[in-house]
C-alpha cells in the first residue's frame, strides 16, 4: 500500500484521520504500510491540522469525508483521550450513525456503519498501552538500539506524552529514527504496533 499526503494524481476510498497528530505518526504510518501488498492501494494520510478537533472529536470529521466519497475510515486516537471503553465513547460521537456489524482487529476494532444511504468502514486503532503511540515506539527502539529511555511513571496527559516524546529525541534523531524504521522487519512492526499492523492487514484483503 503507497500513504499519500495529497490526493492529486490518485483515487482511493480510504482515508485517515488522527486529530492533531504529527510525527512520530508519519513515518509509523508510512512504513506499516509500505509492508503490504498492493502499489495501487492508496492510502490519505492529509497532514493539514485539524483545527479544534483532537482526540474524539476528530470524528466530527466522518460527515465531511463521506461527502468527498470516502467509504474507509481509518480513525487513530492516542489513549489519553480514552476514559474507560473506547467502543463505547466512540460509538457515542457518532451522531446519526448506525454500526450494524463490529470486528476485532486484535484490540482494535472495524465497525460496519450506516449513515443515511451511506454505508462506510470505520478502522479504530487505539494508540499507546496508557497515553500514546510513543510508547509503542519506545519499546522498538529499546528492543532494537538496545537502549533504555527513562521518563517518570506514565500519566495519563499530554505533559507526560511531551516528556516522552522529548526523552525519545534526546537519544534518536530523526535521521536514526528513520533508519531505525527501515531497518524493521513485517515480523517486528506486527510485535510492536499489533493493532495498527492488524487494521491495515484488513485493509490490504478487503481493499476495493
Amino acid at each position: 500500500m503507497k500513504l499519500v499526503e495529497d490526493i492529486n494524481g490518485y483515487k482511493t476510498t480510504h482515508i485517515i484521520i488522527n486529530g492533531n497528530g504529527t510525527s512520530p505518526d508519519l513515518l509509523i504510518l508510512k512504513k506499516i504500510c509500505e509492508m503490504y501488498d498492493g502499489t495501487n492501494k492508496i492510502i490519505l494520510y492529509p497532514r493539514t491540522p485539524l483545527k479544534r478537533h483532537s482526540g474524539l472529536s476528530a470524528l466530527q470529521k466522518i460527515y465531511t469525508h463521506l461527502n468527498e466519497g470516502y467509504r474507509n475510515i481509518i480513525f487513530i486516537v492516542d489513549s489519553e483521550h480514552i476514559q474507560s471503553d473506547a467502543n463505547a465513547e466512540i460509538k457515542k460521537e457518532l451522531i446519526g450513525i448506525i454500526v450494524n456489524e463490529e470486528t476485532r482487529l486484535k484490540d482494535a476494532f472495524l465497525l460496519d456503519c450506516q449513515y443515511g444511504n451511506r454505508q462506510f468502514n470505520l478502522y479504530c486503532n487505539i494508540s499507546g498501552f496508557t497515553n500514546c503511540i510513543e510508547e509503542e515506539l519506545k519499546t522498538l527502539i529499546e528492543a532494537k538500539l538496545c537502549i533504555n529511555i527513562e521518563v517518570s511513571s506514565v500519566r495519563k496527559d499530554a505533559e507526560w506524552r511531551n516528556e516522552l516524546k522529548n526523552a525519545i529525541k534526546r537519544q534518536v534523531s530523526r535521521k536514526d529514527l528513520r533508519q531505525l524504521l527501515n531497518n524493521t522487519n513485517k515480523r517486528e512492526f506486527e510485535s510492536h504496533f499489533s493493532n495498527l499492523c492488524a487494521i491495515f492487514r484488513e485493509i490490504e484483503n478487503k481493499y476495493i
